[in-house]
């Protein structure tokens, strides 16, 4: 029970990954509150409405599920989470019979804001560790993610399938905590530097994010926590070098005492500039997050 508890604790005060989905629930767990290996395994399940991917649209809404498997020894954290998201059918992609193919839908120009996968399966691996100085704890963490494309397309004279594609959507993203003084007041944050790519579809597209993440100490409301932050950086191929990104992020989360589920409201207006100028989005995820199995095991030492 002491070990549950001390999780809960954890889990409410934590730090963000940088640019996480909005829909997946923090994992910093300060390696202080357990004196030996940590297993963790989580459920997470809801939806979300105008959902983006590495601040790339996505048609349509969609429901999800993610299973996390945490490992924690001593200082480090291992992690595995598989997502399964379903939402709107892919529009049809489709092929001109030309000398030189032209798909529709177009794909955008090369400065312009590309559109994100559709929801589907994907895979993701993390490793972090946690140093410890002056009673701060920071982490440092290492994340790859990979969706399977695949991808169907029609002639648009016939409607006959011509060709089948198949490819990858992943990104590889370094993040590390940081922690200042600004006149008498701590300013905590996570700077990050992300490389994103697809194959396998017509509009092979590549970026790389740089970012600063500020989080402001939350606040409660009788039984709600509140949690904010806000994320500035530049993202390339975009059609501009200048600070491109600007995304705010509010947060209401409940737990239901007797089940132990943890209820979230998220709310992230993004705003990102292309070549043809800023475009606005407001993703809106309600989701619930409940701790399948915690397993503190003997210390080793």
């Amino acid at each position: 029970m002491r070990a549950r508890s001390l999780i809960v604790i954890a889990f409410l005060a934590s730090s963000a990954l940088a640019q996480r989905p909005v829909f997946e629930p923090d994992d910093f767990v300060d390696p202080a509150i357990h004196e030996g290996p940590l297993f963790l395994a989580r459920l997470v399940a809801g939806g979300v409405w105008n959902p983006e991917d590495r601040f790339r649209p996505i048609h349509g809404d969609a429901g999800f599920v993610i299973l996390t498997n945490s490992l924690h020894v001593d200082r480090f954290q291992f992690d595995y989470k598989h997502r399964e998201a379903a939402g709107d059918d892919p529009r049809p992609l489709t092929r001109c019979d030309c000398p030189d193919p032209v798909y529709f839908p177009t794909p955008p120009p090369g400065d312009a804001m590309p559109a994100g996968p559709q929801p589907g399966r994907s895979d993701t691996l993390q490793l972090a560790f946690y140093r410890t100085s002056n009673a701060i704890t920071l982490r440092y963490r290492l994340a790859f993610t990979r969706q399977q494309l695949d991808t169907t397309v029609t002639s648009a004279r016939t409607g006959e399938v011509i060709e089948q594609r198949s490819g990858h959507d992943q990104s590889l993203t370094v993040d590390a905590d940081t922690h200042f003084r600004i006149l008498g007041r701590d300013v905590w944050g996570t700077f990050y530097i992300a490389r994103v790519s697809r194959s396998g579809v017509p509009d092979k597209r590549a970026q790389n994010e740089v970012a600063y993440v500020w989080r402001p100490p939350g606040w409660s409301a009788k039984e709600v926590l509140f949690r904010t932050r806000l994320t500035v950086g530049g993202i390339s191929d975009r059609g501009t070098a200048s600070i491109n990104l600007v995304n705010p992020y509010f947060e209401a989360l409940w737990r239901h005492r007797d089940t132990r589920i943890n209820f979230h409201l998220a709310w992230s207006p993004q705003a990102t500039r292309d070549g043809e100028g800023w475009h606005t989005n407001n993703e809106i995820a309600v989701f619930a997050d409940y701790t399948l199995f915690v397993h503190m095991f003997r210390p080793t030492r």
